[in-house]
């Protein structure tokens, strides 16, 4: 048996396991293309090798049964023709056994029947001879007709001893000829209870065939099962890994989407809204600078009391019309920017700016005014529905 004849269907499917290996190796290394006409005429290939040793197996189970059918009908022709001789030489035996018994007992028969003769002819003789005397007694008258002779006396005795001899050996004879019926009748129950036996032990070795076919069965269904569930296994781990590229890219773009809320959340205007406010403010820090300049002309007009009590008043109407956020005694000449102003999701180019007031000195410092959910219109009213702005100095 070579090795062709050895392969297996597991074997096949262990090949394949190992093939598919090796591709996936390929794969991870060049890619599919690389071997994408190769894996149809392997599994092809593989497909028909599973064919051919599947028709492989069966022929080999079948040959293989044959083969213990042979074996089996030989043993048991053996074993018959060892029986029947052994049968025929216990025949031949006894049928030998019953012949020197029979020839004995002609040869007793034929003695007997010679004996019988002798004594006849002896009771013959011994008659006539007894007739004779008493013919010459009864000539003679003599005395002596009570005494006969002892010689014919003794014969007829031994004659009956030994027809009793030859009796009793008759009948030992007889007895063993039924000992050995009987013995016969044992070995032909012998014989039924081994043929019997051999029966069930026949009906025993088909039901392990079957039992054993059945499990062969069940290996074969059970490999192909496990080829499968690898298979699965293999399918599985590739999605998964897809689906732990599609969860990094998901987390990058929820951090993406993340930052850019947290952006969306950063205050921001436009830059026609930031040019207005500063417009706004310019033309405020203008007023204020000539409402100064009036108040400084009534100071020196008015008295000092009646002064006094008008700036206070002109103060807190200036207080109440300007926003908190500019202070009246802060002049200055600054340079302002607004650095990465975000308005609906896109980013407006930086916005320098330079202003100059006649009224300013030329003291820096930087100013940070904020003010909260404050937007100024056109109308010039200030509602609270935007974020907060920080304004930084522009540095030279």
């Amino acid at each position: 048996m070579n090795a062709a004849e050895k392969l297996t269907v597991v074997d096949v499917y262990d090949l394949a396991l190992e093939i598919g290996k090796e591709f996936e190796t390929i794969i991870d290394a060049n890619g599919v293309n690389a071997v994408s006409g190769l894996i149809t005429k392997v599994v092809n290939a593989l497909e028909l090798m599973e064919t051919l040793t599947c028709q492989n197996e069966n022929e080999n189970a079948t040959l293989q049964e044959l083969q213990e059918k042979i074996a089996q009908l030989e043993a048991e022709k053996e074993q018959k023709a060892a029986s029947r001789s052994r049968y025929e030489k216990e025949l031949e035996a006894i049928e030998d056994q019953w012949r020197t018994e029979a020839k004995e007992l002609f040869n007793v028969i034929d003695k007997l029947q010679e004996e019988n003769r002798k004594l006849q002819r002896g009771i013959a003789q011994s008659a006539s001879e007894s007739t004779n005397q008493s013919d010459e007694r009864s000539r003679n008258g003599g005395t002596n007709d009570d005494f006969p002779n002892g010689s014919s006396m003794l014969e007829p005795e031994a004659g009956v001893l030994k027809k009793s001899e030859y009796k009793i050996q008759l009948s030992q004879l007889e007895e063993k000829l039924k000992r050995k019926e009987m013995e016969l009748c044992e070995k032909m129950a012998e014989i039924e209870s081994l043929s019997s036996q051999n029966d069930r032990l026949k009906k025993v070795v088909s039901e392990s065939r079957r039992r054993q076919k059945l499990s062969h069965n069940q290996i074969i269904t059970l490999c192909e099962e496990r080829a499968d569930f690898l298979a699965q296994i293999q399918d599985q781990h590739h999605e998964i890994k897809a689906l732990r590229m599609q969860l990094g890219l998901a987390e990058k773009e929820n951090e993406d989407l993340a930052n850019r809320v947290n952006e969306d959340e950063r205050p921001r205007f436009s830059t026609v809204e930031l040019k207005e406010v500063l417009t706004d403010r310019n033309e405020l820090k203008a007023r204020v600078s000539d409402l100064e300049q009036e108040l400084m002309t009534c100071q020196a007009i008015g008295s000092r009391t009646d002064s006094g009590s008008k700036s206070n008043v002109f103060a807190k109407n200036l207080a109440m019309k300007c926003p908190r956020w500019i202070s009246a005694n802060c002049p200055y000449k600054a340079h302002y920017r607004m650095n990465q102003m975000m308005h609906h999701g896109k980013r407006a180019t930086k916005v320098a700016l330079e202003s100059s007031f006649a009224s300013c000195s030329t003291k820096r410092r930087p100013i940070v005014r904020a003010f909260r959910n404050v937007h100024y219109r056109r109308s010039r009213k200030w509602h609270s529905h935007r974020d907060r702005i920080v304004i930084y100095p522009f540095k030279r």
